[in-house]
């Protein structure tokens, strides 16, 4: 997902944890981060990551950088692929890759 600032890349393992980077333009280091995710159904099927990194605008600002953080995100199954709604106002989702 590339904002206006920063750049970040979210990989679900299938053992149920998830890698996420965080590249903010100005800085050198990268952020990384760990933890857990899981499926649920919170008004509709919904991705859960506890311990997340989570991003709250456009320009890629962190709304948290603790490790209590959790990003609930609504699976949206919309044309015939499986996207993660960043921000839905905003247009903005993580869309899957193929490796």
């Amino acid at each position: 997902m590339a904002y206006a600032n920063s750049k970040l890349k979210l990989k679900l393992n299938q053992d149920g944890t998830f890698e996420q980077l965080l590249e903010q333009k100005g800085k050198t280091a990268v952020l990384r981060r760990t933890g857990k995710w899981e499926m649920t159904d919170l008004e509709g099927e919904s991705v859960v990551l506890n311990g997340a990194l989570v991003v709250r605008d456009d320009t890629g600002t962190l709304e948290s950088a603790d490790n209590n953080g959790a990003w609930i995100m609504h699976v949206d199954w919309g044309f015939g692929r499986i996207r993660l709604p960043v921000n839905e106002d905003l247009n903005l989702y993580f869309d899957k890759i193929k490796n």
